[in-house]
């Protein structure tokens, strides 16, 4: 089975991490996606990173971080996400 973690992996990688550990210990497979406009981790192996879900929604990533608007950004990764 694999199962997908989706967040935002830019303040948020500590926990991410742990959870992919407890999944991984169980046996499973594990996608990762990542939502954060901010940046990734290094923490562990990133499947779909942000600029690929930006785009999918719409808007560069680069045009994200310059607007500053993290709602507008939330919109557009989770149509990116979907």
């Amino acid at each position: 089975m694999t199962i997908l973690i989706l967040g935002s992996f830019d303040t948020k990688a500590d926990e991410h991490a742990f959870l992919r550990n407890l999944i991984l210990a169980r046996g499973h497979q594990v996608l990762t996606l990542n939502l954060g406009v901010l940046g990734t981790t290094n923490l562990f192996p990133v499947d779909i990173e942000a600029d690929e879900l930006a785009r999918a929604g719409g808007v560069p990533l680069e045009e994200l971080r310059a607007n500053r608007d993290r709602g507008e950004a939330m919109k557009v990764m989770s149509r990116g996400a979907a």
